[in-house]
């Protein structure tokens, strides 16, 4: 019995801290100059379940999410199935403290903060590839 309940609150464990978050066309515009912020731009859909976007981690001081008002978003809550898109002029994240030592084409690895609203948070690692400040968006929709 104990042997049973054991095996049962694993799987309820596995399946309430892995949800199925997929990272799509990501790509950070760098700062046009030392000091300014950069900006990371993704799609990002919720597979299963659903989830909240809560912030983005990486070799960096900062990540702040934004509208495309430059007004900070503190959740963005995703349906099952549901895409969210970090663009330019919408939604994105502006980033402080990348290293200038950082050249376009290069690629960084990011990790997307995320919770379901009932259980502990979870992290979709991806990589992001590495645009200047004047160049165009590596995707067109």
């Amino acid at each position: 019995m104990k042997r049973r309940f054991f095996i049962l609150a694993l799987a309820s464990l596995a399946s309430a801290c892995s949800w199925n978050t997929d990272v799509q066309k990501a790509w950070i515009r760098l700062p046009p100059a030392p000091g300014a912020p950069g900006a990371a731009y993704f799609d990002v859909t919720a597979e299963s379940g659903g989830t909240r976007v809560l912030g983005l981690e990486g070799p960096f001081d900062a990540a702040r999410m934004l509208d495309g008002e430059g007004r900070a978003i503190a959740v963005l809550p995703l349906s099952s199935g549901e895409k969210g898109r970090f663009l330019p002029g919408g939604p994105h994240f502006a980033i402080d403290g990348l290293s200038p030592e950082l050249r376009p084409g290069a690629a960084l690895e990011l990790r997307l903060v995320e919770d379901s609203g009932t259980g502990p948070r979870a992290v979709t690692t991806f990589s992001a590839r590495l645009v200047g400040a004047n160049e165009p968006p590596p995707y067109r929709d």
